[in-house]
């Protein structure tokens, strides 16, 4: 049977990857409801997708029994109040990255999931790309020795969006950009960090940070270097996974990329076309993530091998110390 989707908020970020699930087999994913808090909007998506119900409400879209898992495509400062809707009328939750915005809410989100028994997965779709599958691969068959350090850089010229600068909106870099080198660095060195060094700047005239550069030192004198910044134009956003033996280069955009080098010699891996129209590049990337979370559940897990529950904890746990810093440092 085909995996029964609920889609929560009708923005840009949920059109890609509803775009995806209704590009695959009919037999594969089936949208079966979509929510906003504007019901027209809702009815506007669902006329564009073909989903047969659109509600004004999330409070709707969670009392419909049809509904197997729900995807949150809502801004970051409502992903705590909406994981914890879903799971309490028993519905599977994949939720776009940052899970929440704080380590004490990602903790209860989580806690919440396994107390209802229930699928729960953190939305960083960059770990399911198939360029990761093969950067995985190669480190784990030892093409680049023992892996030694990571850098990763992310900057997009962000800063004039209301959003941005609003703390009650989510606003800052770091939970809009620099969430995706930090994951980067946790997607082999696990746990916590020996050590976080960070600093940065704000917004001009605002409360909240525009760039950051975060050094975290790991046991066996592994590091990262992770940088971000709101107000520098798409460059050379790339990351570097460094060993004892040679080099490994993701290349830009790092967080959805199609090439990479493996000691110099690019492999590329074309993304599954879609059908309908995208508004951010290489989108048609959701479609791996969603099959992942479809396996998943078929095999009746609790969480993504590809971003566990105790990675979720550990890049919000960075991100919240090296915040602090950044903001004590300006």
């Amino acid at each position: 049977m085909a995996t029964r989707w609920g889609i929560c908020s009708a923005g840009k970020i949920s059109n890609d990857f509803t775009a995806c699930l209704a590009s695959a087999p009919v037999t594969e994913h089936k949208v079966v409801a979509v929510a906003a808090r504007n019901v027209d909007k809702a009815k506007e998506f669902a006329d564009h997708f073909g989903i047969p119900t659109a509600y004004g409400s999330y409070e709707e879209l969670a009392k419909n029994s049809d509904i197997e898992v729900v995807y949150i495509g809502a801004i970051h400062p409502s992903h705590k109040e909406l994981c914890i809707l879903f799971l309490n009328h028993g519905k599977h939750v994949v939720c776009e990255k940052p899970l929440t915005t704080t380590l004490k809410d990602t903790e209860e989100v989580l806690r919440l999931a396994e107390e209802k028994n229930l699928f729960l997965a953190e939305g960083f779709w960059t770990r399911y790309f198939p360029v990761y599958e093969e950067v995985r691969s190669q480190v784990a068959a030892g093409a680049i020795g023992e892996l030694k350090a990571v850098h990763a850089r992310m900057n997009h010229n962000n800063a004039h969006v209301l959003r941005m600068n609003t703390r009650e909106l989510g606003g800052g870099g770091m939970l809009d950009l620099g969430c995706y080198p930090v994951q980067t660095a946790n997607l082999f060195f696990k746990g916590r960090p020996e050590v976080i060094k960070a600093t940065g700047t704000l917004m001009p005239g605002s409360d909240v940070d525009g760039s950051g550069t975060i050094v975290l030192k790991y046991p066996g004198n592994k590091t990262a270097t992770l940088e971000y910044h709101t107000q520098i134009a798409d460059a050379n956003n790339s990351c570097t996974f460094m060993g004892t033996k040679g080099t490994i280069e993701v290349q830009s955009p790092f967080w959805c990329a199609t090439n990479v080098k493996i000691n110099g010699t690019e492999k590329n891996f074309p993304l599954i076309p879609v059908n309908y129209k995208l508004n951010y590049g290489n989108s048609n990337g959701f479609h791996y993530e969603a099959n992942t979370v479809r396996q998943c559940l078929q095999k009746g897990l609790k969480e993504s091998p590809v971003i566990t529950h105790q990675d979720s904890r550990d890049i919000m746990y960075i991100m919240e110390e090296a915040l602090k810093q950044i903001v004590a440092t300006d």
